[in-house]
């Protein structure tokens, strides 16, 4: 039953309209004020939705966009550009990452869900020559959880290490999480099930 129902919660997340969360336009210009570009700079937002970014992107840059609802799809775009600077779609983060390596010459910045940022998607920008040099944590209401501006930089110094392996909890501690947390899972389950 357990197993069926985080199938259940896991498939209801990853829905499509997920994806579709409009930031607050003055979130966007806060974000828009940490991140380092310059006057002259090309700034494109790759998933444009009612403009938080684009619109409040500054008059002494030069400005593209794509929004995939208008027939202007981010991952078919190779235009190049200084930054990349937007709220992409939460179940693209990993791709969006991937593309705007390719194409952002000085900067990346995107509002993402605060534990979206995994030690997979740091190799990524560092891979790719990107080191985080700025955090801005924000809360937005009906979005799930905290919320970060993450700018990363190309061939700066990074402010974030992480180690990949695993690390285990100490002697018997690992086993008696492992005992609680099933447990716990037991009763909310049953307790679910039963509202």
């Amino acid at each position: 039953i357990y197993l069926l129902y985080m199938l259940n919660w896991i498939a209801t997340c990853k829905q499509k309209p997920n994806d579709i969360k409009m930031t607050p336009p003055e979130l966007a210009k806060n974000c828009i004020n940490i991140t380092p570009f310059k006057e002259g700079d090309t700034l494109m937002d790759g998933f444009r939705g009612s403009g938080s970014f684009y619109n409040n992107y500054p008059a002494n840059v030069n400005k593209l966009w794509c929004e995939i609802e208008e027939g202007k799809d981010f991952f078919k775009c190779e235009d190049s550009y200084d930054w990349f600077l937007t709220n992409p779609a939460f179940s693209l983060i990993t791709p969006t990452l991937q593309h705007a390596c390719k194409y952002a010459r000085k900067g990346i910045g995107i509002l993402i869900g605060s534990m979206n940022m995994t030690p997979k998607r740091l190799e990524i920008l560092q891979d790719n020559g990107f080191s985080i040099t700025h955090l801005h944590y924000a809360t937005v209401t009906g979005w799930l959880g905290v919320t970060i501006f993450i700018v990363a930089e190309r061939n700066k110094n990074n402010i974030i290490t992480y180690d990949r392996a695993p690390h285990k909890m100490p002697g018997k501690e690992g086993e008696d999480f492992k005992a609680k947390l099933k447990t716990y899972n037991k009763n909310y389950i049953r307790k679910s099930l039963h509202k």
